[in-house]
């Protein structure tokens, strides 16, 4: 089912697979939809398709809807094993308040139990009253919060040595560890596909990081772990302190993707402050 038609307060609105648009076109489709967001999408068709494809985006159950030339919104589905995950869903302003989210789920979850899948996962910022109760509306129930952290004060550097790693170590270090439950964007199949400018390092294989972007101002940490025979030794500050030495003098963020309480601790003990935004994972049972 490559195209569908829809019906909102806007009028009818066509969904066409992702198949049917370049990487350009569906990066400028997510960047409209996500115009005056909490947070906006600002990505080229290259950075599309980097982010995308390792979450493993299915381009054929993805949509675009559009209303003649004009957008209207996106639908971005991931796929693995039997369980789907909404990537991304936005409207552009004017389809806002119109039926057509609450169109596109309801098509999504309608395709996802007929290919026989058991779950459909999505994450929501907190502050995002309308899609949570949409979301709660189409039968999805919160599971957990997600949090992340910046650091902006003065930090130790140390001497360990901070080797980098394909993406391909880090998901195999992480796979043989406990974290089972990750969210999709921290686990080792989203981390296996990633390629520049995502960067992992760790000192001596005991304890990783992932780097979402380095910059002159800026260290964004997707996930940091320390393996099981590691912990309680000191390691991942070591790597802390490693990641200060390796680039100096810059702010620190971990966006708010990490399950409430992993890391907590140590992160507050380091000098982590909580983010100030949070998400809600949310599950429905199919």
């Amino acid at each position: 089912m490559t195209e569908i038609v829809v019906s909102t307060a806007k009028g009818e609105v066509v969904g066409r697979s992702l198949d049917c648009f370049t990487s350009d076109e569906a990066a400028k489709a997510l960047q409209e939809s996500f115009d005056g967001y909490f947070v906006p999408m600002r990505l080229d068709g290259e950075a599309f398709e980097r982010r995308f494809r390792a979450e493993h985006v299915d381009r054929r159950e993805s949509r675009i809807f559009t209303r003649g030339t004009q957008i209207a919104g996106i639908i971005l589905i991931a796929r693995r094993w039997c369980v789907s995950r909404v990537a991304a869903m936005g409207c552009t302003p004017a389809f806002r308040r119109s039926g057509l989210g609450a169109a596109m789920l309801s098509v999504a979850l309608s395709s996802a139990k007929e290919r026989g899948d058991d779950m459909m996962t999505l994450e929501v910022l907190e502050p995002n009253h309308a899609a949570r109760s949409l979301y709660a509306k189409l039968g999805f129930l919160p599971v957990r919060q997600l949090a992340g952290y910046v650091h902006n004060e003065k930090r130790q550097s140390g001497e360990a040595n901070l080797q980098e790693c394909s993406a391909q170590a880090y998901a195999q270090a992480l796979a043989r560890e406990d974290f089972d439950d990750l969210p999709w964007t921290l686990s080792a199949a989203t981390a296996y596909g990633q390629t520049h400018p995502e960067r992992f390092f760790h000192i001596d294989n005991a304890s990783f990081v992932w780097l979402a972007s380095v910059t002159d101002s800026d260290v964004t940490i997707r996930f940091l772990f320390t393996c099981a025979k590691h912990r309680l030794k000191g390691r991942a500050g070591e790597l802390l302190q490693a990641l200060e030495r390796q680039f100096p003098d810059r702010r620190w963020s971990i966006s708010p993707v990490v399950p409430e309480g992993t890391g907590d601790g140590f992160l507050r003990k380091k000098g982590f402050l909580s983010h100030d935004l949070r998400q809600i994972e949310m599950i429905r049972n199919l």
